[in-house]
């Protein structure tokens, strides 16, 4: 991820895996994602989505994302992957997360995310002379949340993501060094969370808003 990224799972039917569940308008809202069995392993594949800053775009053919979830939660942590990247016209960038996570909060019918790292980590971008660092932060807004036929569908509509670049040499499209606040992230495709319990895989995940 960066000024640009672009980020793209047969089962038995007997187990669900996420489901999101709402109480009753005059309760606070407590959406939930949840499994038929715990602890669930939750994977994700992604491949579509954006990443545009100052100085261009980022995008990564092979987007992947991987959590576990033990009980049911309002937030699920997600740590992302990413390969065969290209940022601010660079071939062969590279998107490294360090040890970042992504952690989402349900709020009804959307998501927001959380940039969570260790102290001193950041999700780093190489691309050719251009270096930059997207730092912890919290309350980005927003990613939708629906059912596919077996699945649950997220569709990043994110604006205000802050990074740092942290070097701007020769051919980097940004206008300087230093921190900026006006990083994307969207997606033409929404990214795919499936579930498993133990060794079996389950394709049946769905979201609920009571």
């Amino acid at each position: 991820m960066d000024g640009k990224v672009k980020a793209a799972m047969a089962v038995p039917a007997v187990l669900a895996a996420l489901l999101l569940g709402a109480v009753a308008p005059a309760v606070a809202d407590a959406t939930e994602f949840t499994a038929a069995e715990y602890p669930a392993t939750i994977t994700g594949t992604g491949g579509s989505e954006v990443f545009t800053a100052e100085g261009g775009t980022v995008s990564c053919e092979s987007i992947g994302y991987h959590g576990d979830l033990n009980e049911a939660s309002e937030e699920l942590s997600l740590a992302p992957s990413y390969a065969d990247c290209k940022a601010f016209s660079f071939v062969g960038s590279t998107v490294s997360p360090e040890e970042c996570e992504y952690l989402l909060h349900l709020e009804g019918e959307a998501i927001t995310a959380d940039i969570a790292c260790p102290e001193g980590q950041a999700i780093k971008i190489a691309a050719g002379t251009c270096s930059v660092e997207i730092k912890p932060q919290t309350g980005l807004s927003s990613i939708t949340v629906a059912n596919g036929e077996s699945d649950l569908q997220l569709t990043p509509e994110i604006e205000g993501i802050a990074y740092t670049v942290t070097n701007d040499g020769f051919l980097c499209p940004f206008g300087g060094t230093g921190e900026k606040e006006d990083g994307t992230l969207t997606a033409s495709e929404p990214i795919t969370l499936k579930a498993d319990h133990l060794d079996q895989q389950y394709t049946s995940i769905s979201f609920d808003v009571g």
